[in-house]
């Protein structure tokens, strides 16, 4: 259960990192600065902390005529926590949409995939929740403390549904299965004509990625970089990566998804 005291809520991410922030600007180098402490617990500016592995925020993140969405949104995700007796807290800095904070429990390794997959679960059909909260390379706002960005505000606590951790296991949420490698052969990537570059006559990744409409990632659909020299490819999200023969095993599971569409 989220605690709704911020000098609670601080306690239970001691080893976090943390962050005094006011209108978007941090006043401490948090990524590479010291981790919270016991002796920060009393400092009331401490307003962001990195978040604990089983924790998520949501965010819906519409807006203008599109804003009524995330109040749709945020029922639909308050509808199936309170449907499998989860414990849960809405707060409000009076933005664009209210945050709900809830911690959920696995028996499967916690992976930024499997964050990601929590949060799009808890999405309305059709909508969307803020994705990068899927991420714990950051810090994110602490209840009841002054918000980083709205800085005349306080995240305030509206709601508090007590309950259990989320069992994402008997809700069927797993991580998306990563693309398996395959063996480029004569005949294992049909219709796929490759053109010869220069003297070492390789293949163009940037082409391939062009020709067959794959630049964001299947797993996370973040934008995919590319290293066309060395036919290499990342995920600016996830962090998903690979050369020319994992490529095309993505290629084929683009096309395995676009057939059974």
């Amino acid at each position: 259960m989220i605690p709704t005291d911020s000098y609670q809520y601080l306690k239970e991410h001691l080893g976090c990192m943390f962050s005094i922030a006011e209108h978007e600007k941090h006043k401490r180098k948090w990524r590479n600065g010291e981790t919270l402490q016991l002796k920060d617990l009393w400092d009331k500016s401490i307003n962001c902390c990195q978040q604990l592995p089983n924790e998520i925020i949501l965010e819906s993140d519409y807006k203008d005529l599109e804003k009524p969405k995330n109040k749709e949104n945020q029922e639909h995700a308050e509808s199936i926590l309170q449907k499998a007796g989860a414990g849960y807290i809405v707060t409000s800095h009076q933005g664009k949409s209210d945050y709900i904070y809830f911690r959920f429990k696995t028996t499967k390794p916690i992976t930024p995939a499997l964050r990601l997959a929590i949060i799009r679960y808890m999405a309305k059909p059709s909508l969307q929740f803020d994705e990068a909260f899927f991420s714990l390379k950051y810090v994110r706002p602490v209840p009841n403390r002054y918000h980083w960005k709205h800085s005349y505000n306080v995240e305030k606590v509206l709601k508090e549904v007590q309950g259990s951790d989320l069992d994402i296991d008997a809700l069927g949420i797993v991580e998306p299965a990563k693309p398996q490698s395959i063996k480029i052969s004569s005949g294992s990537m049909p219709e796929m004509k490759f053109e010869p570059r220069g003297w070492a006559c390789s293949i163009s990744i940037v082409r391939l990625a062009e020709k067959y409409n794959l630049k964001n990632c299947l797993v996370c659909n973040n934008h995919l970089t590319f290293t066309d020299k060395l036919g290499w490819w990342k995920c600016s999200g996830c962090g998903l990566k690979g050369g020319i023969k994992d490529f095309a095993a993505l290629i084929l599971q683009s096309k395995s998804k676009g057939a059974t569409a």
